[in-house]
């Protein structure tokens, strides 16, 4: 006959070291319950997230266009100033310029697109006292003021739908500045996403992430770079670029949602 030692040992009952282990191991089981669950309703909702996501872009997209011209206006104006315009042998058309300017400075802040519009075209045209950005090309397009009138006429352009001029126009900027040089390939990449041109569209967007490291211009074009190929079915391609912004600029914009888009894009994968 077994005899049991003085622990107070019967069979069946637990010592307090297993009731521990049994409780933590309840524990355990309850977190990963509650984890599956919240995870099955993640991706339960994900296509819909992803959806309403997608059409926000869609819906705001003149919006973010509109935010991103005017923090380039803006925002680099006193750059452009003076790297191109501030020697003395162009003073003269630099005042020239500066109608052209303010006139599209005014048009970014329009209330109507029809005012909007009309504004465009005249920092383009000009009028009778004042040249246009088309005028100061015509006459001064070699010097460094008709440099920046070859920038501002393509992002007029391209504010007013006019895709192929805008285009003809960008590519004639250079900048010793790789900032800028992104941007306008950015810009060129855009106008041939509006043209249905997304070949051309990538080929620009990826000059223009080759163009600057930086947190600015770099992450945006990886996500426009990827929506192309994510469009063109080419996903691997498209979470390449998503990866980039993920691990390279996770303190960027494109990186508050480049983890929801990396799931769309698995899930595309998966159909």
């Amino acid at each position: 006959m077994s005899v049991y030692k003085k622990n107070n040992y019967r069979p069946g009952r637990q010592t307090k070291k297993e009731r521990a282990q049994q409780d933590v191991a309840n524990e355990v089981s309850s977190e990963q319950l509650s984890h599956e669950s919240t995870t099955a309703e993640v991706f339960q909702t994900l296509d819909e997230k992803a959806g309403k996501t997608e059409a926000w872009v869609i819906s705001h997209q003149r919006t973010i266009l509109l935010a991103i011209v005017a923090v380039v206006v803006v925002g680099l104006g006193y750059m452009f100033y003076k790297q191109f315009v501030s020697a003395p042998r162009e003073k003269e058309i630099a005042e020239q310029l500066s109608f052209a300017q303010k006139t599209f400075g005014e048009a970014l802040n329009a209330q109507t697109t029809a005012t909007r519009d009309s504004l465009f075209t005249l920092s383009l045209e000009g009028d009778k006292s004042h040249p246009g950005f088309l005028k100061i090309i015509k006459d001064h397009g070699s010097s460094k003021a008709g440099n920046v009138a070859y920038y501002a006429a393509g992002m007029a352009y391209l504010q007013l739908n006019k895709y192929k001029e805008a285009v003809s126009h960008l590519d004639k900027f250079s900048s010793s500045d790789p900032i800028l040089n992104a941007l306008a390939l950015g810009n060129i990449g855009d106008a041939f996403v509006a043209l249905n041109q997304p070949k051309d569209a990538m080929d620009y967007y990826q000059k223009a992430i080759k163009e600057s490291d930086n947190e600015l211009t770099a992450p945006l074009y990886l996500g426009k770079a990827a929506q192309v190929a994510q469009e063109q079915k080419n996903y691997k391609q498209a979470l390449e670029y998503l990866e980039r912004i993920k691990t390279d600029y996770p303190k960027s914009e494109e990186a508050t949602s480049v983890e929801m888009r990396i799931a769309q894009v698995n899930a595309l994968m998966n159909l």
